[in-house]
């Protein structure tokens, strides 16, 4: 193991470590004038807490690959004049742009949109070492720790591991058995017979060849307080949660929009963060450690909305019971992690770099190797892709106020998809719900989707819960 190591990486952060739009924002909205240079110390600070936010990734032997923690990396604080109330979904878009340098670090960035009444605190980060609801853990911490920097910090180790947690309880017999099955094994020994291997450099061009095609957007959902109230009351007089009610609405919302009101059973992907869904609760780790679940529905015209709430609902629950959230996770570890390296970057990315590339040539005959397992698993995993993906940090207890600033909201801008239209951020802070629709646009080509049909799925989708007027 390299000195500084924290941990080897698991399958599902390797998954993003090599994907140009595997980043992940949180954006704080803080009222009062913020200390930059108090906040500057508790950045730097900060990782004596979370190990991750000072690491890099190093790779040993037969690609062996850890995270170093290493804390003399500097990490980034730019800051920038406010001019506007969404200028911070313009400095996402640029910052999505950058590539983290994996093997050199750091592997997030932070730019302060100042004003002396109002900021915006943008965190962006590579998506193997954090989900969102670690960032809002960390934003909180930074804060906390700009106002108080003699605060003592305890290291909070991501040193957890989720095939170990897992082993405890009788879901993970089940679930590691599942991982074990015939199919699995046969695709690690087809990838074994013709592997592919890349490097930092082959991934600069694809991510050059991504930044090309697309650039990303995104359409805001504000609920106040009151709204987030009525929300809230009708969910829970109907028994549901506001997060079923969320998917159902936008995706019958997805089908009147774009679909022109065809209707058939979807795909519903829903990630869940598993701090607090393993006995004991981890608490606030700083790390990636999201699972999901995954199952079809269709929504019943015949019915009125709040039932369609309901049998969703009732699905979900019934996949939450059962540790379905571990299922998908659980397969990835039983995979080849050189094979995992490629499934959502190379293998759907190496054949849009240009002839003048200088790793054309590998890439592009990589991409058109038509034996290789993992350009047939690429291929399939496009095509069972949902339309609509919503990633809710849920209600955050978080303090609303650090000495003399206020935490006003968070807005929520997940790791965005080509190819999935609808990709929904929600969080509530403040009592307040804000939701980030990001979606990407095609520089040249047909749109999978377009900012005008993202604000007629939006309203739509309001109309359904009652918080506006029909659509």
């Amino acid at each position: 193991m390299p000195d500084r190591a924290i941990r080897k990486l698991i399958n599902n952060e390797r998954k993003f470590l090599w994907s140009p739009g595997a980043n992940v924002s949180v954006v704080a909205r803080i009222e009062g004038n913020v200390p930059i240079d108090s906040l500057r110390s508790a950045i730097k600070e900060i990782s004596q807490k979370h190990p991750l936010v000072s690491s890099k990734v190093g790779m040993e032997k037969n690609r062996v690959l850890y995270f170093i923690h290493d804390p003399e990396i500097e990490i980034p604080l730019v800051v920038i004049k406010r001019e506007s109330e969404t200028q911070w979904i313009d400095v996402i878009r640029s910052e999505f742009t950058v590539a983290f340098k994996q093997f050199e670090g750091p592997l997030i960035r932070f730019v302060l949109i100042h004003s002396e009444s109002v900021s915006d605190l943008v965190v962006i980060a590579q998506h193997a070492i954090c989900d969102g609801t670690a960032l809002a853990f960390l934003i909180r911490d930074i804060l906390l720790l700009t106002v108080t920097p003699q605060s003592p910090l305890t290291t909070i180790e991501p040193n957890i591991l989720l095939p170990e947690l897992l082993s405890k309880g009788q879901d993970a017999i089940r679930l590691g058995q599942r991982a074990k099955s015939f199919f699995i094994r046969r695709i690690d020994d087809k990838w074994k017979r013709n592997p592919f291997y890349f490097d930092d450099k082959d991934f600069l061009a694809i991510h050059d060849a991504f930044n090309q095609e697309y650039q990303y957007d995104a359409v805001l959902l504000e609920l106040d307080k009151e709204k987030t109230s009525i929300l809230t009351e009708t969910c829970r007089s109907n028994g549901v949660t506001v997060n079923s009610a969320l998917t159902t609405a936008f995706n019958a919302a997805f089908n009147d929009i774009i679909e022109k009101g065809v209707n058939k059973p979807r795909r519903v992907v829903l990630p869940y963060d598993l701090r607090n869904r393993i006995n004991p609760p981890l608490g606030d780790v700083f790390c990636l450690l999201v699972g999901s679940i995954d199952f079809s529905f269709k929504y019943n015209k015949s019915k009125s909305f709040w039932e369609n709430v309901g049998n969703l609902h009732k699905s979900i629950q019934s996949r939450i019971e059962k540790g379905d959230m571990f299922a998908s996770a659980m397969d990835l570890e039983s995979l080849d992690p050189t094979l995992v390296d490629v499934l959502v970057s190379f293998a759907l990315l190496a054949k849009n770099v240009p002839k003048e590339s200088i790793r054309y040539k590998k890439l592009n005959s990589f991409a058109n190797d038509k034996n290789n397992v993992a350009i047939d698993l690429g291929t399939k995993f496009l095509d069972q892709l949902p339309k609509v993906i919503n990633t809710n940090l849920g209600r955050l207890e978080f303090p609303k106020n650090y000495g003399q600033l206020t935490l006003k909201t968070m807005y929520f801008a997940p790791s965005g998809g080509t190819k999935v239209p609808v990709i929904m951020g929600a969080v509530g802070v403040s009592d307040v719900l804000t939701i980030t629709l990001s979606y990407y646009h095609v520089k040249d080509g047909s749109p999978t989707i377009t900012c005008s049909q993202l604000e007629q799925i939006r309203d739509k989708a309001l109309s359904y819960l009652d918080l506006i007027g029909p659509q």
